[in-house]
C-alpha cells in the first residue's frame, strides 16, 4: 500500500539521518546515511529528496560537489511543497547556479511559495526583494518589515539586523526608536551577525 511506502521511506531516511548525525549508538557515516536517504529518495520522499540535493550540493559522502547534479532532486522535492528545496531553488534561480540563467523572477516565485510555509531564509530574501524592488516588485519598506519580522521572529541574526536598523532608522512608517532597535541588534550580534556588532 501507499502508506507502507511512505513509512518504509521515512523509516529509511531517519536511520540516514541517525547515521549523519551519529544519534542512537551509531556511529557517524555520511557513506552510510547517504545509502539511507539515497534508498528514500528513489521513492520520492521530498525531506530524502531534498538531503540528496543538500549532500550533492556540498559534496559531501565522498561525493564531488555538483550544482547539475544536486538541482533534479531539489526541483522534484520542491514540486511536492517541501520548503528547503523550495528555498534552495530560489537561490539556485537568483544566481544562476547549475547552468541556469539568473533570474529573480523566477527565484521570487520560489521564495513565496518557502516563505508562505514559514521559512525563514525565504522570508528574509522576500524582505530583501520588496526592500529593493526586486523581480518587478514595487520597493516597500513596509511589505518588506513584514517580511523581515517573520524571520527576526525566528531567530534569524540577518533579519534582526535589517529589523534594527528599521527601528534606528524609522522606516517603514516606524516612529524612531534607538531602545527597540538595541534589543533586535543585540539579538543579531548575540546570533553571530558582524555587522550588528559594529552599531
Amino acid at each position: 500500500s501507499q502508506a507502507a511506502q511512505h513509512g518504509l521511506s521515512l523509516a529509511q531516511y531517519k536511520i540516514g539521518e541517525f547515521f549523519e548525525l551519529g544519534k542512537g549508538s551509531l556511529a557517524i557515516s555520511e557513506e552510510q546515511a547517504l545509502r539511507f536517504y539515497s534508498e528514500s529518495a528513489k521513492k520520492e520522499l521530498p525531506i530524502a529528496l531534498c538531503k540528496m540535493g543538500v549532500f550533492w550540493e556540498s559534496g559531501k559522502a565522498g561525493l564531488q560537489a555538483s550544482d547539475e547534479n544536486a538541482l533534479p532532486f531539489y526541483s522534484l522535492a520542491a514540486e511536492k511543497g517541501f520548503s528547503h528545496a523550495q528555498y534552495r531553488m530560489g537561490e539556485f534561480w537568483q544566481s544562476g547556479k547549475a547552468g541556469l540563467p539568473a533570474s529573480d523572477e523566477k527565484a521570487l516565485a520560489f521564495y513565496v511559495q518557502a516563505a508562505e510555509q514559514g521559512h525563514r531564509f525565504a522570508q528574509y530574501r522576500m524582505g530583501e526583494f520588496w526592500e529593493w524592488g526586486k523581480a518587478g516588485l514595487q520597493a516597500s519598506d513596509e511589505k518588506a518589515l513584514l517580511y523581515y519580522l517573520e524571520a527576526a521572529e525566528q531567530k534569524m541574526p540577518e533579519a534582526q539586523c535589517h529589523v534594527g536598523r528599521y527601528w534606528e532608522e524609522g522606516l517603514a512608517g516606524l516612529s524612531p526608536s534607538d531602545t527597540k532597535a538595541l534589543k533586535y541588534y543585540q539579538a543579531a550580534a548575540d546570533g553571530g551577525v558582524c555587522n550588528a556588532q559594529y552599531k
